[in-house]
């Protein structure tokens, strides 16, 4: 493990805050994490879903230290009560895995419960605020045990440039029209794509403003995984013809699976040649590039101040 002797000494257990953990990557990640010996805490939405990961994760892992803890990052104070509730708990963090996603393609514009359009609020926003409000709880493990990690799951839809980012609308961060609400501009492919560059450009930007705390952050595209929660609200067609042509896809490269993803977040958490390693966006198991406009600095600071204004976090201490 990359964490230190001292940091084993000081905490019994390392820990690991996974969100979306009740299903697809996540519930991977939380399997594999809860395996090497984390302690590891669900942020989920549905109660019920949640516990429900628990009892799973404690039949296949008897020993599992696993916790659900209601987080909703479709509202600001869900997102709240669960750092107050996680505090509560006395842990530290050594690990924050901003894993949770969804894309509103198959039923159009919505909005989360701070009027934020929903893939952005969720993907990008939501995690942002979760980050800020967990910084001091990383800060004080890498102080205390050489390092703390934080991981984003991204897509390769944020490049213009990918196979997939060449079709349809083009990732762009248009700070005049963020949440896509003006009239005919709302695109579901758009939204995900623009939240997707969100976080690698969020990633980019926490990497430097964390520089020599001891706190690390990257991100990672899993690969198409057809059997995640991202396409819960997709049509039964769609998710029949998945179901049958994936073992032809995976065959073919042409997509992965769960486990992938679970190892891809694993490595990036656990891996000891990554301790110290920070600001990059990883593919397969490997450093890759990221889309051009997602390299412009100015471009993220922006990004990051009006995303500050937009979760209210002008009265708290800025990051």
């Amino acid at each position: 493990m990359a964490l230190s002797e001292h940091c084993h000494e000081l905490h019994s257990h390392r820990v690991c805050v996974i969100t979306g953990a009740n299903t697809g990557i996540g519930f991977e990640s939380a399997k594999i994490m809860a395996e090497m010996g984390y302690d590891v805490i669900l942020a989920c939405r549905s109660k019920t879903r949640g516990e429900d990961a628990i009892r799973r994760l404690n039949t296949m892992i008897p020993d599992a230290r696993c916790q659900f803890i209601k987080c909703d990052l479709a509202s600001l104070e869900s997102i709240q009560n669960f750092v107050d509730e996680f505090h509560a708990t006395g842990k530290p963090l050594h690990v924050l895995c901003n894993n949770a996603g969804l894309t509103t393609q198959m039923i159009g514009r919505l909005e989360t419960d701070d009027g934020f359009e929903m893939t952005m609020g969720v993907n990008h926003l939501g995690h942002f605020l979760l980050t800020h409000l967990l910084l001091d709880d990383l800060k004080r493990t890498a102080k205390d045990c050489g390092e703390a990690r934080v991981i984003v799951t991204t897509s390769k839809l944020h490049d213009p440039e990918s196979m997939g980012g060449r079709k349809g609308p083009k990732a762009h961060m248009d700070f005049q029209n963020l949440q896509l609400d003006k009239q005919g501009t709302f695109s579901g492919v758009l939204a995900y794509k623009n939240a997707k560059l969100a976080n690698v450009l969020f990633t980019y930007e926490l990497a430097r403003r964390l520089h020599g705390t001891g706190v690390t952050c990257n991100c990672f595209h899993p690969g198409f995984i057809a059997t995640t929660e991202l396409f819960r609200h997709f049509g039964w067609p769609f998710k029949a013809m998945m179901y049958l042509l994936s073992p032809l896809l995976r065959w073919f490269g042409a997509i992965r699976s769960l486990q992938h993803g679970g190892e891809m977040v694993s490595f990036l958490a656990t891996d000891p040649s990554l301790k110290g390693v920070s600001g990059k966006y990883f593919e397969n198991f490997r450093e890759e590039s990221s889309s051009t406009e997602s390299y412009d600095e100015n471009v993220a600071t922006k990004l990051w101040k009006i995303s500050e204004e937009l979760v209210k976090l002008e009265d708290k201490r800025k990051i």
